[in-house]
């Protein structure tokens, strides 16, 4: 139960109120179902029932330091829509339709929010099926290569989208993990972005010796061996360097996804064995909690002290908040530790083929993801979710933003200068089994045993290719129909 329920919370990471955890060896794929369904594609942009669309867009007024981009979709369009909405009670999307319709007062959306398992499921029946999808659905990270092929959802390159015009605002890594896995159709607009970050409390590092200034302390815990001395310290004065003794393997793995564009594996490269070999020698020396801050008791140290480190998605300043709010002004933000650059989580938004009101839907996405009206609502306090255009961080109000929580650090400053160094990686429907099958449960198993890094990495490639071997192949037949 353990394991389900950490890998089922780490889904939700950077955009709901109930983010989550990667806790022992936590996927950022989650549970998928890898049912291999499609659907016709009835796609090509067109809307049957928006009442006089056009495809002719018009310019908005940028600021003045601002790109020059034009509307996909006219502002004079009328329509209804659906989203699907994983974020139960949360009113971010509610909070922008005012603002939205100044924009486009015509087009009318409902959103319709459904508990995250039901919804991604809904999603992938009802496409199968070929009718019952929205307009929109918000799909996660994790979820996305079940709808990632096939034709199930409109493709974003194509007219009248033609999201390609926008390719220079988005980084690379929140481009390419929306596309296909062959990378000839982007079936997901890019949204959100979550480096991962490290939360500590500067007043218990600076207690301890070690230095507190951001930008200091995350250049000394880049190096292995200060990351061991800083372990050895807490420990020292009864606290704990992690939650789980596999987590710096996971958020490194994480950076390469689980395949390639080609269907090839890519979780045994040399910074990986270079990790495990540090994670073991942290394990032999006893720096886990073994708890996760989503569970009660890691709460618990929290709020005692005893997890004055935690490295997480840049979400996580709002669930910091949440959770010890006594501790505001304590707690900063740096880099993740050991030379990671990567991220956790992340979703998008989708078009089913099958919508009638394709123009409308696109007109609400592109909205939402192009306009700082939108923008200053998501990455408000309230709601902290950080930006993924490039135009929005060159906003003096964007990088100039403040986090009281963290003693008034200008963190999404950071977030943003971070967000250009992740790594690209591609996400497959084969991602979920290849996690639950064979990578946490042999990763586990070479910490229990003290395996040779380099071998237990040999070994989980070999196994990869011998359980999923047969569905490998007949994906990379599908990819070259």
């Amino acid at each position: 139960m353990k394991r389900w329920l950490i890998a089922l919370l780490s889904v939700l990471m950077c955009v709901s109120l109930l983010a989550a955890c990667t806790g022992g060896g936590g996927n950022n794929s989650g549970n998928t179902n890898n049912n291999n369904t499609t659907t016709n594609n009835n796609s090509g942009g067109g809307s049957s029932n928006t009442g006089g669309g056009s495809n002719a867009g018009t310019t908005p007024a940028p600021a003045d330091d601002g790109p020059a981009f034009e509307w996909a979709i006219d502002t004079n369009l009328s329509g209804e829509i659906t989203m699907w909405s994983f974020l139960i009670g949360n009113p971010v999307f509610a909070d922008l339709l005012p603002e939205f319709n100044k924009v486009y007062p015509n087009i009318k959306v409902n959103i319709v929010e459904i508990e995250f398992g039901e919804m991604h499921d809904n999603l992938q029946n009802t496409l199968a099926a070929g009718s019952g999808a929205p307009d929109i659905a918000l799909v996660e990270e994790g979820q996305f290569g079940r709808y990632n092929y096939g034709g199930m959802l409109e493709d974003l390159l194509q007219a009248p989208y033609n999201v390609g015009r926008l390719k220079d605002l988005i980084p690379e890594y929140n481009w390419t993990r929306w596309q296909s896995v062959d990378g000839k159709h982007l079936y997901g607009m890019p949204w959100d972005i979550t480096p991962l970050v490290t939360y500590y409390r500067a007043d218990i590092i600076e207690e301890l010796g070690f230095p507190s200034d951001p930008a200091e302390f995350g250049e000394y815990i880049k190096d292995p061996e200060n990351w061991i001395t800083l372990g050895e310290a807490l420990k020292a004065s009864g606290r704990y360097l992690l939650e789980f003794r596999d987590l710096p393997v996971q958020w490194a793995a994480n950076q390469y996804g689980y395949f390639n564009s080609n269907l090839e594996w890519q979780r045994n490269q040399e910074d990986l064995i270079s990790l495990m070999e540090t994670s073991l020698r942290t394990q032999q020396l006893g720096h886990s909690a073994e708890v996760s801050v989503y569970w009660e008791e890691g709460q618990q140290y929290l709020e005692q002290g005893k997890l004055p480190l935690i490295v997480l998605g840049s979400f996580a300043a709002r669930e910091l908040s949440n959770w010890v709010p006594d501790q505001a002004g304590k707690w900063r933000v740096t880099n993740a530790p050991l030379g990671v650059k990567g991220g956790q989580g992340g979703s998008s938004f989708v078009i089913p083929a099958q919508s009638k009101n394709k123009e409308a839907a696109y007109a609400f996405i592109e909205w939402m993801n192009l306009s700082e009206e939108a923008w200053k609502v998501f990455s408000s306090e309230r709601y902290s979710i950080q930006s993924g255009y490039k135009h929005i961080w060159e906003k003096e109000w964007y990088q100039n933003s403040t986090n009281s929580f963290l003693g008034g650090q200008r963190d999404i400053e950071l977030y943003s200068s971070l967000s250009d160094t992740i790594l690209p990686k591609k996400l497959t429907r084969l991602d979920g089994r290849a996690y639950d099958e064979i990578w946490l449960p042999s990763i586990l198993a070479a910490f229990d045993n003290y395996t040779d890094p380099r071998a237990a990495l040999q070994q989980i490639q070999e196994d990869i290719y011998t359980v999923l071997g047969p569905d490998i192949e007949k994906f990379k037949q599908e990819l070259a129909q």
